[in-house]
């Protein structure tokens, strides 16, 4: 019965514990909780917490250089959220590994052009679109200059125009 002696004097020892910042002998809080594996289990079943382990997942796989993977990976995040920058700029990555700029290029396209005031904000987007228009475009000055004012009109006041290397 020590054992029920002892997870006694840990309840009465937790009951003492105090609130940051308060002062005084009276202030006291409850126990703090640990989380239950229901609980857990519960919130790595919510979708957001789905999509950063796909997140996660394609960032490994990115990593051990299985870039179709990761490109997979990116994807699947992407099709359920289309404006996801991380996603869209290691989806558009993995495609430049794979020797497919143009589907880089559509990537970093449709995740700009899906929710602009999200994702225009994001210069590491635009910077890459505007490498890539560099390697693939047939016109890469008039490629990059088509976005640079199509960013001018929905990106936010702070985005440095730089940014699309014109």
């Amino acid at each position: 019965s020590s054992s029920s002696s002892s997870s006694a004097s840990v309840a009465s020892s937790n009951a003492n514990i105090s609130k940051p910042g308060a002062t005084g002998a009276g202030s006291k809080t409850s126990t703090p909780t640990m989380p239950t594996r229901a609980s857990t289990t519960a919130a790595l079943d919510s979708p957001d917490a789905s999509l950063q382990c796909r997140v996660d997942q394609g960032l490994l796989m990115f990593a051990k250089k299985d870039y179709v993977g990761a490109k997979k990976q990116f994807e699947s995040v992407l099709a359920v959220h289309p404006w996801d920058a991380t996603a869209a700029n290691n989806c558009a990555a993995a495609c430049m590994y794979t020797c497919d700029l143009k589907g880089g290029i559509r990537v970093l396209e449709e995740a700009l052009t899906c929710h602009p005031t999200a994702t225009a904000q994001h210069e590491p987007l635009v910077q890459n679109l505007c490498s890539m228009y560099e390697l693939a475009a047939a016109v890469p000055t008039a490629a990059k200059r088509t976005l640079a004012t199509w960013v001018l009109h929905v990106a936010p006041d702070d985005l440095d125009p730089a940014c699309t290397r014109l």
